[in-house]
């Protein structure tokens, strides 16, 4: 009797020196500073719809919800439309601001539109932006950002300013975009960006920074505001679970970090299978913030795998996205000594790096660096290129055929 007594005893306080020095890890979330937003339109967003055609923009204009419109036009017609927009006030810990939301069908593939924003008095001016080509398109792809530096902005500028990838239809995002849900990461991140968000959509995940620490966490209340994607997920993950089809290419986004019980896992991977099985286009890419497989020996994501690597190798998903681990990893899937699909990637955009030991059946592995992605899509071919933020060498790459 006394030998059990001791046996919990020590279990329980090793429990309690266990939760104590991971006490801040689980719950601590530094203090947001108060804030005002200001009265001009800014972090203006452009986001895809459901298919090539349909567009959203986002952006915020102080604190009192006003009207507002875009005047939207082709170039090349005489046919300006008003496309009116809804405004939602947005509060944080720490301030509050109105975002707003217009939406846009009907685009035409290789036009060039203009556009301008108005909310109550203010007015910007004129921005352009061009749709891409269906069938034959490009789109640049970070992993975890978390504090912009100025390789940041030497990777935005390339990507964004380059001949060769200037014609990037969007930018993909495999969550961690901020580093913390605050106004000031959320200033830091659209100024690492510049103007790309009013020229090109953003195609965003959700990643662990951007919810607030807690036995239920909750996602930043700005995030669905500043992104807004098509509302085709799961009911209780609408706007972060989400699909893009951009023939011919099926963009499955999902958010891994809101999936905090059995129910959740279950209800995705329901959703999961039916949009994969359902797919009408000749390619899928799946981002998800968390790895099925992670990049290092001694990380792991069993749930991740249980719930969801059946189903990418069922209804053959081409291409498996993922960030988290803060270093670079290509994995391959083998079929009779053959590399097959799915591919499974872990990106690192992130100045933060872990020492942590390479996961030995990785097909390619990168630590210590930072890297950024370019991926090119054809009616035949997904070629996707892994490049050294550092020097713009190429650092990796493949192609998958069909």
């Amino acid at each position: 009797m006394k030998k059990t007594f001791y046996i919990l005893l020590v279990v329980l306080m090793a429990g309690g020196i266990f939760c104590y020095t991971s006490w801040n890890r689980w719950f601590h979330n530094p203090p947001e500073a108060d804030y005002m937003t200001p009265d001009f339109p800014d972090r203006i967003t452009w986001t895809l719809g459901e298919d090539i055609h349909s567009r959203t923009l986002s952006w915020r204009c102080g604190e009192v919800p006003d009207s507002a419109f875009v005047d939207f036009v082709r170039l090349g017609t005489t046919d300006t439309l008003q496309v009116p927009a809804t405004g939602t006030v947005v509060e944080s810990r720490s301030g509050k601001s109105v975002f707003y939301q217009a939406h846009f069908s009907g685009m035409q593939e290789e036009a060039v539109y203009a556009y301008r924003i108005t909310t109550g008095t203010q007015r910007t001016p004129w921005h352009t932006f061009r749709v891409a080509a269906a069938n034959n398109f490009s789109f640049a792809l970070f992993g975890d950002i978390h504090i912009p530096d100025s390789l940041l902005s030497s990777m935005v500028a390339v990507l964004d300013t380059c001949p060769t990838y200037a014609g990037a239809a969007f930018w993909a995002f495999a969550g961690d975009m901020i580093e913390r849900p605050t106004d000031a990461y959320w200033c830091a991140f659209y100024d690492a960006l510049g103007d790309v968000p009013l020229r090109r959509p953003i195609l965003a995940c959700t990643g662990n920074h951007e919810y607030l620490k807690a036995l239920v966490k909750p996602l930043d209340t700005r995030w669905v505001h500043t992104f807004v994607n098509p509302a085709n997920g799961p009911e209780k993950y609408r706007g972060r679970t989400y699909y893009v089809d951009y023939a011919p290419v099926r963009m499955v986004v999902v958010d891994t970090d809101g999936l905090a019980g059995p129910a959740d896992y279950v209800r995705v991977r329901k959703w999961l299978k039916r949009i994969l099985a359902d797919n009408p286009q000749k390619w899928a890419v799946v981002i998800m913030h968390h790895p099925v497989y992670s990049a290092a020996e001694g990380r792991s994501n069993p749930l991740m795998r249980l719930a969801f690597k059946g189903i990418f190798a069922r209804y053959r998903v081409d291409v498996v996205i993922q960030g988290h681990d803060h270093s670079y990893m290509r994995r391959n899937s083998y079929m009779d000594g053959r590399a097959t699909t799915p591919v499974y990637m872990v990106l690192n955009s992130s100045p933060k790096n872990y020492r942590q030991k390479s996961n030995p059946v990785a097909d390619c592995v990168g630590y210590g660096e930072r890297f950024y992605q370019y991926v090119i899509v054809s009616a035949d071919s997904l070629c996707v290129r892994t490049y050294r933020a550092a020097d713009n060498s190429l650092y990796d790459g493949f192609v998958i055929w069909k």
